[in-house]
């Protein structure tokens, strides 16, 4: 359980972003410090992109292995261009991506200059690049005149940040800034930021004819393909990696591995294809689940459980995916702190018909580390099942579904999706 994040004189200190704070905070990067920062997405933990040491600080705070590649961040596409290698091709696709999105929660992934440290790129070669919408983001960027490598600024593995107090709750033992969000007339804004989910990650491979789509986030992959078309790139198709990677394995795209985003305790999937109903038993399988959990809703699909759940939230009772994804990791940070719980319990979105849910889904998964549960009505009493479990005899009627299997339901779902 997270305690209540003060100020600590002896590590992490938040500083007001105000003229006098982004000032401060930028003559700390430029000085090999490390600043946690908002942007539209989450917030991130920056150091100056240029310095290994302050870099290597970044792994060495959040428990991050090297193999984990950074994004860095900077507050122009003319500074883009100076961090990568493009030949003519790709740098017509560069631009014209930056041009569309930029600023925006969109990544490229692009052949590394020789003068970013290799750590970086976590030695492939290979670096992403992206401009934050956020104007107090950007304005860091430009005052502290450094490309910013950042990634989420959180435990590694633990849910992103989207609040200066997540950020204090899992770093505040480190010797870093944490630049408090504030909107223009001066009040504190909500904690979460406003896209609530990382940045999409895609790489660009204009020989190969292809886009290739590592991490779906604020940006979605019908939003690239249009994108595309309309610019005359109608030859570059998007390609979709969906990947469970290793940790000792060197990756090009953050992201990658399938235990992320995740809260403290067990986490799990919840998937329905019965009505739920008010007042109907639960089985001693669900009861295990249920009386220890804090539920996760959307639209209300589960709400017949809020009675045998300790705690319950809906992250969006109309059903838009948007506002799922703006309150997600802080309902998960906030699920994992409830007395007494055992288990998450987050409603499977994945056949939600948007364009966007497949992101939101990504995040709900790897949070699960893909493990699920499915949940039946079994002659009047509710009853499930988690692959792998020897809970009880009581499981009936219940499918077990691999991570695999999940993987290949969530690609097909989204191209279910993205062409109706």
């Amino acid at each position: 359980m997270n305690s209540s994040p003060q100020r600590n004189t002896t590590g992490a200190t938040f500083v007001p972003s105000d003229a006098s704070g982004i000032q401060k905070a930028a003559r700390s990067l430029r000085e090999g410090g490390l600043v946690a920062f908002p942007t539209e997405t989450v917030y991130g933990l920056g150091a100056n992109a240029m310095d290994e040491q302050a870099v290597r600080k970044i792994f060495q705070f959040k428990g991050r292995p090297l193999t984990d590649p950074l994004i860095v961040h900077v507050p122009t596409i003319e500074a883009a261009l100076k961090l990568v290698q493009l030949d003519e091709e790709n740098k017509k696709l560069f631009q014209h991506l930056g041009n569309k999105f930029w600023p925006g929660p969109l990544t490229l992934i692009a052949r590394a200059s020789p003068s970013l440290p290799s750590c970086v790129s976590a030695e492939t070669g290979f670096v992403g690049i992206r401009i934050p919408s956020l104007p107090l983001a950007r304005t860091l960027l430009a005052e502290a005149k450094r490309p910013v490598a950042a990634p989420s600024a959180n435990r590694f593995g633990h849910v992103s940040p989207t609040a200066a107090n997540h950020v204090m709750a899992d770093l505040g033992d480190h010797p870093i800034m944490i630049l408090e969000n504030v909107d223009e007339g001066g009040g504190a804004k909500s904690q979460a930021c406003a896209v609530g989910i990382e940045s999409t990650v895609a790489k660009l491979d204009h020989a190969a004819g292809k886009l290739v789509l590592f991490r779906r986030g604020g940006v979605s992959q019908l939003d690239l393909e249009r994108s595309l078309f309309a610019a005359g790139f109608s030859h570059i198709n998007v390609e979709v990696m969906n990947n469970q990677a290793s940790s000792k394995v060197n990756q090009q795209a953050p992201g990658q591995l399938l235990t992320h985003y995740a809260p403290d305790i067990e986490t799990l999937l919840v998937d329905h294809q019965c009505a739920i109903r008010p007042k109907m038993e639960m089985g001693a399988t669900a009861k295990v689940f249920m009386e220890r959990g804090v539920l996760l809703d959307f639209n209300g699909g589960l709400a017949a459980l809020n009675e045998h759940v300790l705690a319950y939230k809906d992250l969006s009772p109309s059903g838009n995916v948007h506002e799922a994804a703006h309150v997600l990791f802080d309902s998960l940070r906030w699920a994992e702190t409830v007395t007494e719980a055992k288990y998450v319990l987050i409603s499977d979105i994945s056949s939600h018909n948007h364009e966007h849910t497949a992101a939101v889904f990504d995040r709900m998964f790897r949070a699960a580390s893909g493990k699920k549960i499915h949940l039946v009505e079994e002659e009047g009493v509710y009853v499930c099942n988690q692959e792998g479990s020897k809970i009880s005899n009581d499981v009936v009627g219940a499918y077990e579904v691999t991570s695999s299997k999940l993987n290949r339901a969530k690609t097909d779902d989204d191209n279910e999706n993205e062409n109706k």
